[in-house]
């Protein structure tokens, strides 16, 4: 405990004492900035508009290796089941993706042809439309 007399105050709550006189006394704050300080600001915004500028001229790779990894964890778990059956990784991962492949192209053609064979007989039904 303190020895003085005074009353002990609650450390969070801040006093303020200001007298007439103090308005009178101004005082000026003056904040210093080193030139060090200058300078590893000054890099940081050079490393920062440089980073900038690689990534929006390098976003098509960027995209493209994102994607790669997303889609090499997607097919992880089949080539590991693969891989129990006694299928080494390099031929599980290849069927993965030929299976894959396969199936694209499965939708694709079953998308296609309706819309192949639609867009033939509106092209042959065209004329009566216009007319």
């Amino acid at each position: 405990m303190r020895s003085d007399s005074s009353p002990e105050m609650p450390a969070s709550t801040p006093v303020v004492v200001a007298s007439p006189s103090d308005k009178s006394r101004s005082r000026r704050l003056s904040v210093s900035i080193s030139q060090r300080t200058l300078w590893v600001a000054a890099g940081v915004a050079l490393v920062a508009v440089a980073a900038i500028l690689v990534l929006t001229h390098a976003l098509g790779a960027v995209l493209l290796v994102l994607f790669a990894i997303i889609l090499a964890e997607a097919i992880r778990p089949l080539v590991a089941q693969l891989e129990r059956l006694h299928v080494s990784r390099p031929l599980g991962a290849l069927v993965v993706y030929l299976a894959l492949v396969l199936v694209a192209v499965g939708i694709g053609w079953l998308l296609f042809n309706p819309i192949v064979s639609q867009a033939g007989e509106l092209a042959d039904q065209t004329p009566t439309y216009l007319a």
